[in-house]
């Protein structure tokens, strides 16, 4: 059962990828015939960049959210013994988890302009790796949510 859920993984994740590649040649072929070659590749370059740019925000987003819940459970529990509500401690675990991710999107955009060169505006840039980490951590706070081991959640 788990090999066959790997295998039809596997070929779904090829097949999405093929289906990536197609329309990247597809857009350069329909952006050849009015720019050169190298405005094309230059396109391609910063379309890479900008989206391992987001799958970066999105892993530091989930990061800084692991074994946030899990291994704050045995706390959890006591202070809502004590009359800690639900939205309070989702809402601490918020407030600081946005914090953390606006630094390091904004580090990373720094660091991504300082060497890269880049010209363009960086405003537009930081809102969509913020809203990147934003989701990363929303994503890594189900999971986290939905174990109550950290092995559990990270296997």
């Amino acid at each position: 059962m788990v090999s066959e859920q790997n295998t039809r993984l596997g070929i779904l994740l090829m097949s999405l990828t093929s289906f990536v590649f197609a329309l990247q040649d597809g857009i350069s072929r329909h952006l050849g015939g009015e720019y050169n070659v190298y405005m094309i590749v230059m396109i391609r370059f910063w379309a890479f960049a900008f989206f391992v740019m987001a799958l970066a925000a999105i892993y530091f987003g989930c990061s800084c959210t692991a074994r946030e819940i899990v291994n704050e459970l045995p706390i959890y529990r006591r202070e809502r013994m004590v009359g800690l509500s639900i939205l309070a401690y989702i809402g601490s675990k918020v407030t600081v988890l946005v914090a953390v991710s606006a630094t390091q999107c904004a580090l990373l955009l720094a660091v991504v302009i300082w060497f890269c060169n880049l010209h363009s505006g960086w405003w537009e840039l930081y809102l969509v790796l913020f809203a990147s980490g934003l989701a990363g951590g929303a994503i890594g706070l189900f999971i986290f949510a939905t174990f109550r081991t950290v092995e559990a959640a990270a296997g």
